[in-house]
């Protein structure tokens, strides 16, 4: 048997601490039943729990200490001696089957040596089988556990029907969590986060009276009990209206609710209630299974009579900025707020709400209805737990409470003085109230109605509809459509906020949509905070998600399709990916080209089609062997359709805003060499003559030569089909893919190769990495995330430094290096400055002609002297740029293992600056009667800390400095910027 061994999440290694402390044994097991209706194939439901735990690793987990400390082990293979479906009987009652589920889920979990996961199956039932589940929560929240009812059913029910399991099951693995976890413990957001929770629960005091009158507390807390309250439908309509009047959501009026409660039943201005948070940065992570959930303590205060309305929007805005600082783990929060501990109260959070909307869907058991049993729990957390259970229109008010510190009269009181409340607030929200006063009074007159919202022009509504219909599980979002009421409720509020924040480019806080519930509105101030080109999916274009017919797909005809090798500039990008060395967006080349004139979406379809049938990486996608090693498979032919986003019904600069951002959005879509197409298409309508076309690729199958051939061959297929003559363009002989393969493969064991090796090895020896000192104290890079500062000469400037070049036997990009060198060495203070350059690295005819990625990173070392000057550093750069030109071919992983460069994530070995040319591409797609302007499309997102790219663009010099604004501060790259200019200037 194998071991794996993983370190622990924050909250995982908190419960650790727990459990080997023995505080609160018991409290935190996991548990549901299930009453089983239909026949029950109990052979298979025994399978399927064994292939569940099986196929997730976090279920076959234990927790060990070690020399580092905790970490959780899992078993790679073997699990026969893992206990799988236990049987157990009752004696057919119902008490009786309750007592015993419960004692099955609250047995005592060993951490370090048995499973921490448990299936058992009561036969012998009156009413029918009972299925009961249990976990310890330091491998499962309660979403966690939702997945393991949906991968159990459909275990099952592959196993009844014969089929094979789809599995969806872990789908980001929980390392990758602890991971992210750790960047973020080392992030400025994080201290950002901790700031927020010192700043909001400074001087908090534990109330000095419970809600029951008790002198004394016991040692530690064993047992719970739970009492339900009927919420009437009458009152779920107050808090509907009432969070429709205040923008706010029913769960954020009835938790206010229950904080004035506290406050009255406990005498106190000053309590601080918790709820649950689901503390999942990013989508990938919604579907993963593991402990995520964190609490949230979020304070309310009070003095003298309040007016309720005011205090419920003050509580929601409160709850909402705990939701934007979530990710900051509770103990950390007891850490920074330095909050005394005992063993018997949670710090800091003694009474809880929390709401819980539906119940797990267990459809997916075939041929079974599974209903859902209430299970009593032994053991209490808190001094209160209060749920709200909403299940359709029924609608449940559970407290869970210890009997030792809370008599049933106390929680009856609980209960009743919250209903109360909620049954008054329509009618009372404006008035200045005692709290007691309040709990107990009635309604005297119909409740109030939300306002009404007028309709009015929506332009950036088709961006956001989708996410909202996605987010609310609705088929449409119309312009004056609330939030609110489409049924959002805060979880759906939270889940919104981060599909959005993961597919933009900007933090987007969760109380922009309670400012601003209705859609048109939340458009409006989405367009006011949003920059050009930050959206990230089409979602929000206003298309759906595209089908088969809207994507390249490859083509399904051929059963076996052939496998082609990477060529190692290739794999290196693959590699680069896998090891976390850059950030998947630096792997998009894109671009979007604007077609002014009449342009036929079918004919360039068809064009298209013509020059994928001459370049195999047009219709290749990546394969991934069982050694785990990447190889190219390519279809016989594409079936394609260019999607169209019609946009035409915008004005121009709202359509040029989204147009950026549904760009940029393409572009991501196939910047991960994971992804189903490595190459989108898409076509924005912005009027019957006027279009964008945006063409994206991931850079492993294309490079700047490469995107130039394939412009310049679709325009001249398209011009051929339009012309209705024959496109002369030539064939590729035979594979390219493999060709390049086996020519790269000839020259690495050819003795140019060797020489190449030597000068490597000469060149870097006893080198190191130019770096400017970072300006910003304590700089450590915590993304790719980049930033540009652009400059520009016009073209009288240009014409006199070209001249200048021509007299000085020197290309436009040397002067540009050299001054670049000079401008290094200043900031440096280093004589030598090494920097990469991109070589096109392409070699024979062959090579020429094709398509796909041979551009090789190569280091340029440069040797300045103590005082060069212009001449002086032209020579230097003109020599080294040469030698560096002549050896272009050795592939950069070869260069960094002769230079002994150490690897690190999201730092490239050898060098963090590079400089790049940027040819122009004007002509490179030329319509008839069609005029053409190509641009780029900035993922803002690049693997080195400096770059500097410069070109000629309608006869102006330009060039531009892109850098990490974790290491540098604009201030400093602006002045960079100028003296770059200077020595241009001076030249």
């Amino acid at each position: 048997m194998s071991l794996k061994f993983f370190s622990l999440s924050a909250q995982q290694e908190q419960l650790w601490i727990i459990d080997a402390l023995n505080l609160q044994r018991g409290a935190y097991n996991e548990g549901r039943a299930f009453q089983i209706k239909g026949k029950l194939d109990s052979q298979a439901l025994s399978v399927a729990v064994t292939e569940l735990i099986r196929d997730v690793p976090m279920l076959r987990s234990t927790f060990s200490q070690t020399e580092q400390g905790p970490v959780r082990i899992v078993r790679s293979d073997d699990i026969s001696d893992i206990r799988g479906l236990q049987r157990f009987t009752s004696s057919g009652s119902t008490r009786s089957t309750l007592d015993r589920i419960q004692d099955f889920i609250e047995e005592q979990y060993d951490l370090d040596g048995g499973a921490l996961c448990r299936f058992g199956l009561a036969e012998d039932c009156a009413d029918g089988p009972v299925l009961a589940v249990g976990v310890h929560h330091i491998l499962s929240d309660g979403f966690g556990f939702d997945k393991i009812m949906d991968g159990l059913g459909r275990r099952y029910s592959a196993l009844r029907s014969g089929s094979r399991c789809i599995g969806r099951d872990d789908r980001k693995p929980y390392d990758d969590f602890v991971r992210w976890q750790q960047d973020y413990f080392a992030s400025a957001r994080f201290e950002q986060d901790l700031a927020y929770w010192r700043k909001s629960l400074g001087g908090f005091e534990q109330p000095a009276k419970q809600l029951a009158a008790r002198t004394s507390k016991p040692a530690e807390r064993t047992t719970s009990t739970s009492d339900y309250f009927t919420i009437p439908q009458r009152l779920q309509t107050n808090a509907r209206i009432v969070a429709d009047e205040l923008n706010c959501t029913p769960f954020a009026v009835m938790m206010g609710c229950y904080a004035l409660t506290i406050h009255d039943l406990n005498q106190a201005h000053d309590i601080v209630l918790g709820t649950g948070a689901m503390a999942r940065p990013g989508l990938d992570y919604h579907q993963s299974f593991g402990l995520f959930s964190n609490m949230l303590p979020i304070r309310s205060r009070i003095c003298g009579p309040v007016c309720i309305g005011q205090f419920l929007i003050a509580f929601a805005e409160r709850y909402l900025a705990g939701v934007d600082h979530q990710f900051v783990p509770f103990d950390r929060i007891l850490a920074a707020t330095a909050m005394e501990q005992d063993r018997a109260y949670r710090p800091l959070v003694q009474h809880v709400f929390t709401m819980w909307e539906g119940k797990t869907d267990l459809t997916c058991f075939e041929g079974l209805d599974l209903v859902e049993i209430d299970v009593p729990r032994s053991r209490c957390r808190f001094e209160t737990l209060c749920e709200v259970l909403v299940d359709g229109q029924k609608c449940r008010l559970r407290i869970e409470h210890d009997p030792t510190t809370t008599t049933r009269d106390d929680v009856k009181r609980i209960a009743e003085r919250f209903l109360n409340l909620l049954d008054s607030l329509p009618t009372h929200l404006n008035s200045s109230l005692d709290i007691a006063a309040a709990a107990n009074r009635h309604p005297s007159g119909p409740p109030t109605q939300s306002r009404k919202v007028s309709e009015t022009s929506l332009p950036l509504a088709p961006l956001v509809k989708a996410v909202w219909a996605e987010a609310l599980g609705v088929e449409t979002v119309a312009d004056n459509d609330n939030f609110f009421a489409l049924g959002g409720r805060s979880i759906v509020a939270v889940r919104l906020s981060s599909i959005l924040s993961d597919r933009l480019t900007i933090h987007l806080p969760i109380k922009l949509l309670f400012d601003y519930p209705v859609l048109h509105e939340y458009c409006r101030k989405l367009q006011s905070k949003i920059e050009p080109g930050s959206l990230r999916d089409q979602h929000e274009s206003g298309r759906p998600e595209p089908t088969d017919r809207g994507s390249i797909q490859p083509s399904p005809k051929r059963a076996k399709p052939t496998l082609f090798p990477l060529t190692q500039t290739q794999l290196q990008l693959w590699t680069n990916e896998r090891l976390g060395f850059a950030d998947a967006n630096d792997f998009a080349a894109a671009i979007q080209l604007e077609i002014d004139g009449p342009l036929d979406s079918g004919m360039l379809e068809e064009a298209f089609r013509m020059v994928a049938d001459r370049h195999e990486l047009l219709r290749a996608s990546l394969e991934i062997d069982a050694n785990g090693l990447p190889h190219w498979s390519v279809a016989d032919e594409i079936e394609l359709n260019i999607p169209v986003v019609d946009l035409s019904g915008m004005n121009r600069e709202t359509a040029r805003i989204a147009a950026t951002g549904i760009s940029k959005a393409e572009a991501a879509r196939c910047a991960n060499s994971s992804a189903d197409r490595l190459l989108q298409l898409l076509l924005i309508r912005l009027t019957a003559d006027r279009n964008i076309l945006i063409v994206a690729q991931n850079h492993l199958i294309t490079d700047p030569r490469s995107l130039e051939l394939l412009l310049r061959q679709w325009s001249q297929a398209y011009c051929a089909i339009a012309s209705q003559e024959p496109w002369s363009a030539p064939n590729t002989e035979g594979s390219e893919l493999a060709a390049n393969v086996r020519d790269e493969s000839t020259w690495l064991k050819s003795e140019a190769c060797k020489i190449a090796r030597e000068f490597w090895r000469e060149t870097l020896s006893g080198s190191a990495a130019t770096l400017p000192q970072p300006d910003i104290p304590g700089a450590k890079r915590q993304s790719m995330a980049t930033e540009f500062i652009r400059s520009k000469f016009s073209a009288s400037e240009t014409a006199a430094l070209l001249e200048t070049a021509r007299h000085s036997s020197a290309t436009p990009f040397i002067i540009l290096l050299a001054c670049w060198a000079e401008c290094l060495r200043q900031w440096t203070g280093e004589s030598t400055i090494i920097t990469g350059i991109n070589a096109e690295n392409r070699f024979g005819d062959r090579a020429r002609r094709a398509i796909g990625c041979f551009v090789n990173p190569v280091p340029l070392r440069i040797d300045l002297g103590e005082a060069a000057g212009h001449v002086e550093r032209q020579r230097a750069v003109t020599s080294a740029l040469l030698a560096t030109l002549e050896h272009q071919r050795l592939p950069f992983r070869e260069i960094v293992k002769l230079s002994e460069s150490p690897l690190q994530p999201n730092r490239m070995p050898v060098f963090q600056t590079i400089v790049d040319w940027v040819e122009p591409q004007e002509n490179a797609f030329d319509i008839a009667n069609c005029t053409t302007r190509i641009s780029p499309i900035r993922m803002n997102t690049n693997r080195f800390h400096l770059a500097l790219y410069g070109g000629i663009e309608n006869q102006e010099l330009f060039f531009e400095v892109e850098y990490s604004p974790f290491l540098w501060s604009k201030e400093t790259i602006s002045e960079k910027v100028m003296k770059l200019r200077s020595l241009l200037n001076f030249f």
